[in-house]
């Protein structure tokens, strides 16, 4: 299944190595932003995913046995792989793909609250897209009194879902969060000052 990702088949193989075999691994890590140094760190590899085309290795570092959070490290980030002889932690229940990525939209898994977002959907080709998309949580879908499409979403506001949403506000009014709308008018203000600069 990684034939056409760019990762490099050793290094993909050595994860996936380490995961079947169940020892911890030392990393060498590049975040995505540009101005952040390499760092070596040391994690139990869980499993790998593939998710909008990015391939993920989803890890326990030493932060795991006080917050039971997984992390997400970008495998085309990871500069080197070294397996360790040291056994990977028990983990207090079998890892679950759904919940980990449960209020995610797009890449990023976010440990903010998620919120509770509803759209009144304006344009049948993105009323098409809500009722072939799959969503954890289920979205909710409704229809007002005037038979407009509501779409009730629990989610975490993460990067991809803002700029997703940017992009198809002339298609969409959002009705709740107050606090979102206000974000997204600013964000128009903004891009339209900075056009006629």
């Amino acid at each position: 299944p990684f034939c056409d990702h760019k990762a490099q088949d050793t290094k993909v193989s050595k994860l996936l190595s380490a995961i079947r075999e169940g020892f911890r691994i030392r990393i060498v890590y590049r975040s995505t932003n540009e101005e952040t140094e390499k760092k070596t760190i040391e994690v139990c590899p869980i499993k790998l995913v593939m998710r909008i085309d990015t391939l993920y290795l989803i890890a326990a570092d030493e932060t795991y046995a006080e917050t039971h959070v997984f992390k997400n490290y970008l495998v085309e980030n990871i500069m080197s792989v070294v397996q360790t002889n040291n056994c990977a932690m028990t983990l207090r229940e079998p890892f679950c793909v759904y919940e980990h990525y449960k209020y995610a939209f797009g890449k990023y898994v976010s440990t903010e609250d998620p919120q509770t977002v509803t759209l009144l959907i304006k344009t049948g080709w993105l009323k098409t897209q809500f009722l072939k998309s799959r969503f954890s949580p289920c979205a909710e879908i409704t229809e007002d009194k005037d038979k407009n499409m509501i779409v009730t979403l629990k989610l975490r506001l993460t990067p991809d879902f803002k700029t997703w949403l940017f992009g198809v506000l002339p298609d969409v009014k959002i009705l709740k969060p107050e606090s979102l709308r206000t974000e997204m008018i600013e964000k128009l203000k903004n891009t339209l000052k900075d056009m006629k600069a």
